[in-house]
């Protein structure tokens, strides 16, 4: 028995043994590098050194984003013990005048010992240099320097550019595998998001030895941080500062849009925000960080080209007939009004176009019903995203034939037809959206809108061209003469229609009025190219409950041309008599002597005077 008892003794000594020697075993052998690591970082701090984000500049180089080097003050949890905590908050409150129950607040919320808290983002030079020389007395608490944004032109270029701010807890779980990390600035809107990645650099940092208080011995380790690329907008400073004053107070959006290549040279959305101060616009009223340009609305008569087109591509017009305007147009037991309550009289559809006659397209929207609208709608770019290179675009909705079936369990009625015809009822549109569409029908061929032009590294590299991955440009699927139609009505609009507000002696221009019915007063709109024979840019003028696009958003839209025309354009001509054929023209809106010659002398105007 006492044989047995000693066996199994020695048997459990043995297990004992072996238990001890593997575990050692797995200490110093399998696992010494994690321990040695832990052990190091123990004795070390490792600080970040984040590197300075791109460059951006406008079209011609002038620079609009760059950085400049600020002073933050965090705390390194890991080094406050219960010891220190209460003395450290005390001196850091007699040295900062942070309150103590803040600084013992914001500790407590840390998401973990090794993760720093930042206690104040941006501190004073003179601030920093003091908290330096008293690193001794205040274990656990560092300043910080790293390079922050300096947006050069304010809140100008503000929904272009974006801004940056500290990557959250949220972004990081789907970012980690990236390479960002805790206290990284990543690009929250605008440019600064979309083009992050080229943008942001790559972080360095140094391991420093510390001693049991935390106090630096020596630099142990050293990777240089990587500055990040620039990028070339397509973007004119002066003309951005131009659309700008024109939209004034008024909340809307203004774009201004190379007509044949759909390099945006102006976008400009009201209330705007400061980039460097972004938690000023959090309760600032009308929604500061809205992208108006990227946003979506009824977009009132500008559809009317829309219901034109496809009006003349499905042969339900011709010029030679006139439609009856007395000011109203009954559809059922509904009567609804034109604009002009006293009626337009006697007009074909291009005069339609060129007066905004809303009786000649309630008779084109009976004709048509909703099919050959969405169609034509959708040809000429309306009811999906431009996919512009920045972030939020909306993608504006053109409704189908089958969609109110599907959607709300109701057929189209003859009401519906009416509505839509003159860009009301379900469509909406977004302002980049309609210059895309003004673009195309300016040049007959297809364009995508955008802000980056390229991208360089630090060896003047190109890193990005825009023309390396832009889409082919085709041809408009619609008929050419058609087209051409469109274009001389919307030509007459502007030279003796309801776009009179944004005629410019020498820089003509061919464009639409819109005001669009919604909740509250209504929203203004504009549309044009010039010039519109050999068209240089398109105009979009939106402006929030603007009441009357021939006012707020053509007078505005003039402004601009008139800028653009004196500064930038590169094909002026002088109009001595621009009248078209007869058959375009009929009604008592029809000038007496439209039979007259056009005689266009294209030559540069020293000066001239707008209407």
């Amino acid at each position: 028995m006492k044989e047995s008892k000693a066996f199994w003794v020695r048997i459990v000594m043995l297990g004992v043994v072996v238990i001890l020697v593997g575990r050692l075993i797995e200490l110093q052998i399998f696992k010494h590098r994690e321990y040695l690591r832990m052990a190091r970082e123990n004795a070390a701090r490792i600080s970040p050194i984040y590197p300075p984000r791109g460059w951006m500049t406008d079209r011609y180089g002038e620079i609009l984003v760059t950085n400049e080097s600020r002073f933050s003050l965090i705390v390194l949890p890991y080094l406050i013990t219960d010891e220190n905590r209460d003395l450290t908050a005390g001196r850091l409150e007699k040295f900062t005048h942070i309150p103590k129950k803040e600084f013992l607040q914001k500790l407590g919320n840390a998401s973990g010992r090794f993760r720093a808290v930042t206690l104040r983002r941006i501190i004073s030079k003179e601030l920093a240099t003091r908290l330096v020389e008293l690193e001794a007395q205040l274990p656990g608490v560092v300043v910080e320097q790293r390079p922050t944004r300096r947006y050069r032109k304010g809140n100008l270029l503000a929904h272009v550019e974006g801004y940056v701010g500290e990557v959250t807890t949220e972004e990081l779980s789907k970012l980690a595998r990236a390479g960002y990390a805790q206290k990284d600035f990543i690009g929250k809107d605008g440019i600064e998001k979309q083009f992050d990645a080229y943008l942001r650099g790559r972080r360095g940092g140094q391991q420093i030895e510390v001693d049991v208080r935390g106090r630096p011995i020596r630099l142990t380790e050293m990777v240089e941080p990587v500055p990040g690329m620039s990028l070339k907008l397509t973007v004119d400073s002066g003309l951005q500062e131009e659309v700008e004053d024109a939209l004034g107070e008024e909340w809307g959006s203004v774009i201004v849009m190379d007509a044949k290549t759909g390099a945006v040279r102006a976008l400009a959305s009201r209330p705007t925000f400061d980039p460097t101060d972004v938690d000023a616009g959090l309760d600032a009223r009308g929604h500061p960080f809205l992208n108006r340009a990227l946003s979506a609305y009824p977009p009132g008569s500008t559809f009317k080209v829309a219901t034109l087109m496809a009006a003349l591509e499905k042969g339900v017009a011709t010029l030679d007939e006139t439609i009856e305007c007395p000011g109203w147009y009954r559809v059922g037991s509904r009567v609804a009004k034109c604009w002009k309550l006293d009626g337009h009289g006697k007009l074909n559809v291009i005069e339609g176009l060129v007066w905004s006659c809303d009786v000649v397209f309630y008779e084109l929207g009976r004709r048509l019903e909703i099919a050959p609208i969405a169609e034509y709608a959708t040809r000429l770019g309306f009811g999906s995203a431009t996919r512009i290179d920045l972030p939020n675009e909306k993608d504006g909705f053109i409704p189908t034939e089958n969609w109110k079936q599907e959607t709300l369990s109701e057929p189209w009625y003859p009401g519906d037809f009416i509505n839509h015809a003159i860009g009301q009822g379900f469509i909406q549109v977004t302002p980049i959206q309609m210059a895309k569409v003004f673009a195309q029908l300016a040049t007959g061929m297809t364009v995508a809108p955008y802000v980056v032009e390229e991208i360089e590294d630090l060896n003047r590299e190109v890193a990005y061209r825009h023309t390396d991955v832009e889409e082919k440009s085709e041809p408009l699927k619609v008929d050419t003469e058609n087209l051409d139609l469109v274009r001389k009505a919307l030509r007459q609009a502007v030279l003796r229609g309801t776009g009179v507000a944004a005629r410019v002696a020498g820089l003509p221009a061919a464009g639409k009025t819109g005001t669009a019915e919604n909740p509250g007063p209504a929203h203004a709109w504009f549309a044009a190219f010039a010039p519109w024979e050999d068209p240089e840019i398109v105009i979009v003028v939106f402006v929030e409950h603007g009441e009357h696009g021939d006012r707020a958003a053509a007078r505005a839209a003039g402004r601009v041309l008139k800028w653009y025309k004196e500064n930038r354009a590169t094909n002026l001509v002088f109009e001595e008599a621009e009248f078209p054929p007869q058959k375009m023209i009929q009604g008592p809106y029809a000038p007496e002597n439209f039979a007259t010659k056009v005689d266009r002398v294209e030559t540069r105007l020293a000066t001239s005077e707008s209407p």
